[in-house]
């Protein structure tokens, strides 16, 4: 049985044990073809759970429109597969869309099955987090932090929520309940001292037996109470990741033996041991729990000082182990792709390829994380990475890159989103589709982002030191100033909307802000010096004052440039 769903005389049709997400379909099908003014038609919505859960065909059989796909995901992605690539939708936030008129929908002349590179798709982008539906319109369809509404397909993780956060060892045995009558079972730190205070100085001593028995209890009574409550859809995945921020794990005689075993260099830790004596530990609890659940994995982190696979021939993961492996921020320019030979991004993309000669079991939390909000882009070092990424196999990417007024935050992640999907797609072509919400100046801001591409390839940090420190020398007053220049002609072109000017007012506040910093450093350059202020805190102002934020922001965001020009303008003397 069929139920026509009518909106703008376009019907949609669905079948009578359709799934949440694909009545969400149905519904934004309809939205969407009133919103383009199709007057008629019909689009049929078919269950085919062949495809996996993210996979759709789209076709047409006489006239009629026809998406093909699973029940968790399928269906819902094609519907916005088929918007935005047959009828030219775009989503860029969930405060600015483009949608174009259409006398009737798009025909297609042969059927196309369509697969993301990667089976989990997930961005550390608050405006995905705080708006689910955004985040199903570009596909991505993991949301960690924040519990999804199923209409938009089920969080494809499959983790328990007590340990989708990470960082979650503590959490199976927490100090306050164990510190006090078992010291032993936290780590030793460099004063030779156990530790018990909640945070990354407290991990776990992994070579202590009897708290691997506490563990792998306490483990087991998560295990029952998850299926208890969800006996048809409990977790398959639990994540037993360190602490954060953690140089080393634990310090103790027993673990050093255990680490010797298996560091690469002597003396040292971080180069494989502390992997080494963690894997035992996850590696000894995942055989136990295959035993009574064959069905459940344990994921770990590759992560600072255990980010490097133990040394060749000695320890390898489970076949039920997870390593979740982190390019931690530290360490790679993430302006530039990992594979760039003869540059120390080549490190991380060498220690992936070791870890999948140990393990096929791999996945992906990339970093892009930002100090300040001078103006950056990395679409090159986004299109390599998912490619390198996707070449391998690896299932599952996750990018946290955290909002802090960086300029060009939603060209990045408009990228990311399109490109986990497909890897393939003309990274070109993608930042002048984005350019779009920048209106009449739209060539003129794919210029300056060409721009930008070519001084941080060109011009950036030699040392992983320098790229910590953020000494970048592409951020250069000559470099700065012919920025602003190109920026101010994007600013002046006729025709802009308020919202259009405010958007790009945003990159010239930035870049403003930039030369205050520069200047600020060269006593012979006082009038330009005090120009730039000026700019930035006229450019800063309209952006408080016109661009999307929340009402409530508004006051604190101006308040804010106030603040940030009197700690950039102080002058420290001799006292």
């Amino acid at each position: 049985m069929n139920i026509g769903m009518i909106l703008a005389a376009v019907t949609v049709l669905t079948g009578s044990d359709a799934s949440r997400s694909q009545l969400t379909a149905a519904e934004e099908l309809r939205e969407y073809c009133g919103k383009m003014g199709i007057e008629s038609g019909t689009i049929e919505l078919r269950t085919d759970e062949s495809l996996g859960e993210n996979g759709y065909v789209l076709s047409s059989e006489d006239g009629k429109v026809v998406i093909c796909g699973s029940k968790a995901r399928g269906v819902l992605n094609g519907a916005y597969g088929y918007l935005q690539d047959k009828c030219g939708v775009e989503w860029f936030s969930s405060w600015c869309e483009q949608v174009p008129k259409r006398e009737a929908l798009p025909q297609l002349a042969a059927p196309e099955t369509h697969r993301p590179a990667f089976e989990v798709r997930c961005s550390f982008w608050q405006d995905i987090m705080m708006h689910p539906r955004l985040g199903a319109r570009l596909r991505m369809n993991s949301n960690i932090w924040y519990p999804r509404d199923d209409k938009f397909g089920p969080n494809c993780h499959k983790v328990d929520p007590l340990f989708e956060f990470s960082h979650s060892v503590r959490r199976i045995l927490p100090v306050e309940k164990y510190f006090k009558d078992h010291p032993e079972w936290y780590s030793m730190g460099e004063d030779g001292k156990r530790h018990g205070v909640p945070n990354h100085f407290s991990e776990l001593c992994y070579s202590n037996l009897r708290m691997r028995d506490e563990f792998y209890a306490n483990l087991v009574k998560y295990i029952e109470q998850d299926r208890a409550k969800n006996p048809t859809s409990y977790p398959a995945i639990y994540d037993m990741t360190q602490m954060d921020n953690c140089n080393y794990l634990c310090l103790c005689p027993e673990c050093k033996k255990v680490i010797a075993k298996y560091n690469r260099t002597p003396d040292g830790h971080a180069e494989g041991g502390d992997q080494g004596l963690q894997l035992e530990f996850v590696n000894r609890l995942a055989r136990k729990i295959r035993e009574r659940y064959p069905d459940v994995k344990i994921r770990t982190f590759a992560y600072v000082s255990t980010e490097e696979p133990p040394k060749e021939g000695t320890i390898r993961p489970e076949p039920n182990v997870v390593i979740w492996w982190c390019d931690v921020y530290s360490y790679s320019d993430h302006t530039l792709p990992l594979a760039t030979a003869g540059h120390y991004n080549q490190k991380q993309a060498d220690e992936i390829d070791g870890w999948l000669k140990l393990t096929k079991n791999v996945q992906i939390w990339d970093y892009m994380l930002y100090h300040n909000s001078f103006p950056e882009v990395s679409p090159d070092a986004i299109a390599a990475d998912a490619k390198f990424f996707a070449d391998r196999g690896l299932p599952a990417m996750f990018m946290e890159t955290e909002y802090h007024n960086q300029p060009f935050y939603l060209l990045n992640s408009f990228l990311m989103s399109e490109l986990y999907i497909n890897p393939d797609l003309n990274v070109d072509k993608l930042i002048r589709k984005c350019c779009r919400v920048y209106g009449a100046a739209a060539p003129e801001m794919e210029e300056a982002i060409r721009f930008l591409r070519t001084i941080e390839r060109d011009e950036h940090a030699k040392t992983e030191g320098d790229w910590h420190n953020r000494l970048l020398p592409w951020l250069s007053r000559a470099n700065m100033e012919k920025l602003a220049a190109m920026l101010q002609a994007a600013y002046d072109k006729p025709g802009l909307t308020k919202a259009e000017s405010a958007r790009i007012a945003e990159p010239l506040a930035a870049t403003w802000k930039k030369l205050v910093m520069v200047l600020k450093q060269d006593p012979r350059a006082a009038d330009a010096y005090a120009h730039a202020q000026q700019e930035w805190v006229r450019y800063a102002k309209q952006v408080a004052r016109d661009g999307f934020m929340e009402p409530s922001r508004r006051e604190k965001a101006a308040a804010q440039i106030d603040e940030e020009l009197e700690l950039l303008t102080l002058t420290f003397r001799d006292l």
